[in-house]
């Protein structure tokens, strides 16, 4: 892009033209790649093709063919990670998509700040791999509000257990709470408002990768995530880590969860001195 930064790429699925000049235009000079698709077929076509490239997407509820709402219930079968922002003139069905997955709701008209901030939030946070080295400082420790959401009741109190252990033998200074469904979890996040989660996918009543959707998109946001879980799938896995996420697949150890958690909190500044 001619020596310029390059933040991400977006795909704008809409059949007003004028729309997508529009978010070509904002986006563009400000360094991202933009995308178009006039139809929900069209969309799920180019994701199919160039699912590693695309950030985020930009959805219109009204379109020919496809109902939007479709297209981002087919979007988040196929690419749970994948963020989607709904933009649309119908703001009666904002709880629709948030219920469906989406990562944030904007209702036209809207202005300029607005849709810039969402996008740069969203690329910023989870377009980009968190595989950048880590700065572990002597004389620190972690300490963090830890919330485990897995419906192994096992897991969840030895891990408890473990953390609340001394700060030796937990590497760190915790503070835990546990929750063995998704809904669950999705209340107690709500009421405790961890700086870091720990959550299975495959739960009853609330899948974990909807529960971190409707947190990314209505709060409180964690300041991380800790995906384990026993899904094995390579596409599974690669989706969590494209979003960032650490991931840690059962059977585990708690020596190398202690140390995921770690290196987690130094990450995000969890941390206080000795």
């Amino acid at each position: 892009m001619d020596g310029q930064t390059f933040y991400g790429t977006i795909l704008v699925v809409d059949d007003e033209a004028k729309v997508v000049l529009f978010i070509n235009g904002v986006f563009t000079p400000r360094g991202y790649q933009v995308l178009t698709a006039s139809s929900g077929d069209e969309a799920l076509k180019l994701i199919d093709e160039l699912y590693d490239e695309i950030n985020l997407v930009l959805l219109d509820l009204r379109m020919p063919g496809m109902d939007g709402v479709e297209v981002l219930k087919a979007i988040k079968k196929k690419h749970p990670q994948l963020p989607v922002g709904i933009l649309t003139a119908y703001e009666e069905r904002k709880s629709e998509c948030m219920q469906n997955g989406a990562d944030f709701f904007i209702a036209k008209p809207y202005s300029l700040r607005d849709l810039h901030d969402r996008v740069e939030e969203i690329v910023k946070k989870k377009g980009k791999p968190k595989e950048e080295a880590v700065e572990i400082k002597p004389g620190y420790i972690p300490v963090a509000k830890v919330l485990i959401v897995d419906d192994e009741k096992e897991i969840c109190d030895e891990l408890k257990t473990t953390l609340e252990s001394s700060v030796e033998a937990a590497l760190g200074e915790y503070k835990v709470e546990v929750a063995y469904d998704g809904q669950e979890g999705l209340k107690k996040a709500r009421e405790f408002e961890p700086d870091i989660m720990i959550v299975d996918i495959k739960m009853p009543h609330l899948r974990g990768d909807k529960l971190i959707s409707i947190l990314e998109a209505e709060g409180p946001r964690p300041k991380d995530y800790i995906i384990l879980t026993a899904i094995d799938a390579e596409e599974e896995k690669r989706n969590f880590r494209r979003a960032g996420y650490a991931y840690v697949s059962k059977p585990f150890t708690l020596t190398k969860f202690l140390e995921d958690l770690r290196v987690l909190c130094f990450k995000n500044d969890l941390i206080k001195k000795l």
